[in-house]
């Protein structure tokens, strides 16, 4: 399976930087096996 990430910036929700949103998402991509493109 092949993945792109989205990761997007809100105004409101400090605690959601992108930098930590992508490394969410890489280490989710990584379980479950699907390659990021």
């Amino acid at each position: 399976m092949r993945a792109a990430l989205y990761a997007r910036v809100s105004t409101r929700d400090k605690g959601q930087e992108v930098d930590n949103q992508l490394i969410e998402l890489r280490r989710f991509c990584v379980a479950q096996g699907w390659l990021i493109v």
